[in-house]
């Protein structure tokens, strides 16, 4: 015998409102015993997020002169098995960027251990290769955050991040076998970040000079993710807000 969709629903909404002791009574009383397999037990657990915030757009897109003038902030505490990218035009980056500025803070206050985050003042991770061409930052990058790298076993942990957050100046984290090319770009600010589990932090002043690589992006997933920076691709300087 078949029923129609709205039959069935309507069904399906009197047996969810309805309370289980009733239902068996409603059974007992019609001396109904229907057969049925106990495919899997009721669980709890742990939930696994996976987030991405931007000053644009949280995920990806095709980036051309967009421009963000908030600021980008995540906020939270104790420890968690979740993955969070966050950046100042995008969480995650796959396409070119052309012409973007970002003149909002980009604030990881998280202060959360085991936490897979990625903290970028332009793109927060970098899941494919991608060229950043006339863009801008003007503004300071804050992370909080104590990157896990037991748990991505794969990650370069350059000696100067000293187990970090996961945190750069233009990009947070280069996925494996990633190519990043930096054609033009001017900064102006800082970069803040947690280098140790007592919480210390590092402070890079790129108003007047351009940081080293390892501070421009956050991670390198392995040995074959890149970064690559043109002679004379990144300026200091204030950009008209």
């Amino acid at each position: 015998m078949h029923f129609d969709t709205a039959t069935r629903q309507r069904w399906m909404s009197v047996l969810a409102h309805s309370e289980p002791q009733d239902l068996l009574a409603r059974m007992q009383s019609l001396q109904l015993a229907p057969e049925y397999e106990l495919i899997r037990t009721p669980e709890t657990g742990l939930v696994q997020l996976q987030a991405r915030m931007g000053g644009i757009c949280g995920g990806t897109a095709v980036f051309e002169g967009n421009t963000n003038y908030g600021k980008v902030e995540a906020r939270g505490g104790g420890k968690g098995a979740s993955e969070f990218s966050i950046g100042g035009i995008s969480g995650m980056i796959a396409h070119d960027a052309t012409g973007c500025r970002n003149f909002g803070d980009v604030l990881n206050n998280t202060g959360r251990e085991n936490l897979l985050a990625h903290t970028g003042g332009l793109f927060g991770w970098a899941t494919l290769a991608f060229t950043i061409t006339d863009c801008a930052l003007d503004a300071d990058v804050v992370s909080t955050t104590l990157y896990n790298y037991d748990g991505d076993k794969g990650t370069t942990a350059d000696p100067a991040h000293e187990n970090s957050s996961c945190a750069g100046v233009l990009v947070g984290r280069i996925k494996s076998k990633i190519e990043v090319t930096v054609e033009s770009v001017k900064i102006y600010g800082k970069l803040t970040r947690t280098i140790n589990a007592e919480g210390q932090t590092r402070t890079i002043d790129f108003t007047t000079t351009v940081p080293a690589d390892n501070y421009l992006y956050g991670a390198l997933q392995d040995a074959a993710s890149k970064l690559i920076v043109g002679q004379g691709a990144i300026t200091c300087v204030s950009t008209a807000k």
